[in-house]
């Protein structure tokens, strides 16, 4: 019965997922206004129908509760037109369209000037030439007004890949992005294998509530794997400690996890189904 249910749930999310790839985020015909806060550019995406934190956060290939981080009070239920604060990592902006792209694949990307913005300042927030911004922003004798608007890009409508953003600005994501290269490396190396099931985690773990552990049959001490919770598309990386204790735990576990890896999936309940690779 357990199996059946933990089926269901992957059934449902892999709905879920299917659905949300046919909804709109960005087309050619929106125009993504940024600001600069503490060196960040923050981009104000409005929501549309069908979309949700989960999907939003995947579009703009950022972990849900990264999102959650630069949105304060921000739930995972999200109202139509809502204003949702979307930092976009430099990589992403294209700052020249290549010869022939299709314009439909690319939406332009502006800057919204703020008091005491100099053509300097923005050449080097954009970092491009100080014509280029007059050039493209009309400006006159690099006079510039609160307000204007300058073309300093465009954005692929695809979203943006998740190895766009070099590191995490959520402290337990920065926490877990060692492991992250870490397996990245291994992974470059040697074969990558792939299982799934449910995993437990217990609140308050003496030993392994703090940090990214797990309890993982597959792979060799102190090895990493990566764990996804196809609910949300949360994922994470956890060193693993040894194989599950055949006594403790019902024989169906595929995995047992610290609090914090648990948490930074989006677990409620003390199983839960996730999708796990690993290497040997």
């Amino acid at each position: 019965m357990k199996n059946f249910l933990f089926f269901l749930c992957w059934f449902y999310s892999v709905h879920l997922l299917a659905s949300a790839d046919s909804v709109s985020y960005l087309s050619f015909r929106d125009t993504i206004s940024l600001s600069v806060e503490n060196n960040e550019k923050i981009f104000l995406h409005k929501i549309k129908k069908g979309q949700t934190l989960f999907s939003l956060a995947k579009f703009y290939g950022m972990h849900y509760q990264e999102l959650q981080y630069y949105n304060t009070g921000l739930g995972e239920v999200l109202a139509l037109d809502q204003m949702v604060r979307i930092p976009i990592p430099n990589r992403a902006i294209i700052r020249y369209l290549p010869a022939g792209a299709p314009r439909w694949a690319y939406a332009p990307v502006m800057y919204a000037v703020k008091k005491g913005d100099t053509v300097f300042r923005i050449s080097q927030y954009f970092k491009m030439p100080t014509d280029t911004v007059t050039a493209r922003g009309k400006v006159v004798n690099n006079a510039l007004k609160p307000g204007m608007l300058i073309p300093v890009g465009w954005l692929s409508t695809k979203g943006i890949p998740e190895n766009y953003r070099p590191e995490p600005a959520h402290p337990l994501l920065k926490k877990n992005l060692p492991l992250r290269r870490q397996f990245e490396a291994s992974t470059a190396k040697k074969k990558t294998l792939s299982t799934q099931g449910p995993a437990f985690w217990q609140k308050g773990a003496p030993s392994e509530g703090s940090s990214f552990y797990a309890r993982f049959d597959g792979a060799p001490p102190r090895s990493v794997i990566e764990i996804t919770n196809p609910m949300n598309q949360g994922k994470i990386y956890a060193e693993v400690l040894g194989p599950i204790p055949p006594t403790v735990y019902n024989r169906n576990i595929v995995v047992v996890l610290s609090s914090a890896a648990a948490k930074m999936l989006g677990a409620r309940d003390p199983q839960f189904f996730v999708k796990i690779k690993y290497y040997k």
